[in-house]
C-alpha cells in the first residue's frame, strides 16, 4: 500500500489513508467542499458519539444500529426544540400579562423591549426546527 495521501478542502488539511472500496475502488476525499459542508452542517454533531457507541457496544448489525442511533438523536433534538418553543412562548404569555397590569409603570419600555427579544428569539428556534433534517418518524429500530 502506498503513503496516505494529504487532501484539502477549503482551509481543512486531512489526510486520508489509501482504502479500498468495493463499490468505486477509488482512493481520495469522501466528498467535495459543499457536500463536506451539508455533511458538517447535518450530521457532525452526533455522529461522532454514534459511532463511538457502535464501537463499545459492537451490534451484530451495526448499520441498523447506526441509523436507530441517528434517528433517535434526530427526535431528540426535534423535541428540543419543541421544549425551547414551548418555554419561550409561555415567557411572552407571562410578560404580556405582566406588562398588562403594570401598563402605566417605568417598566413598559423595558417590557416591552425584552418581549420583541423573546419573539425573535422564538422566530429563531422555529427557524433551527424547520431546517432539521427530515427523517421517518414512522421507521423505527429495535
Amino acid at each position: 500500500m502506498s503513503a496516505p495521501k494529504k487532501h484539502k478542502l477549503e482551509d481543512d488539511e486531512y489526510m486520508i489513508s489509501p482504502v479500498y472500496s468495493p463499490s468505486t475502488s477509488m482512493v481520495g476525499p469522501p466528498c467535495s467542499g459543499l457536500e463536506n459542508k451539508y455533511l458538517s452542517r447535518t450530521l457532525a454533531h452526533v455522529l461522532p458519539d454514534c459511532l463511538k457507541e457502535i464501537c463499545q457496544v459492537r451490534p451484530e448489525d451495526p448499520v441498523e444500529y447506526l441509523a436507530h442511533s441517528l434517528y433517535t438523536a434526530a427526535d431528540a433534538e426535534v423535541e428540543f426544540y419543541k421544549k425551547q418553543i414551548e418555554l419561550t412562548e409561555q415567557e411572552i404569555a407571562r410578560k404580556e400579562q405582566l406588562l398588562e397590569s403594570t401598563a402605566r409603570s417605568l417598566n413598559v419600555q423595558k417590557l416591552c423591549a425584552e418581549i420583541e427579544n423573546l419573539r425573535l428569539q422564538l422566530a429563531r428556534l422555529k427557524q433551527k426546527k424547520e431546517s432539521l433534517p427530515a427523517h421517518s418518524s414512522q421507521r423505527r429500530y429495535s
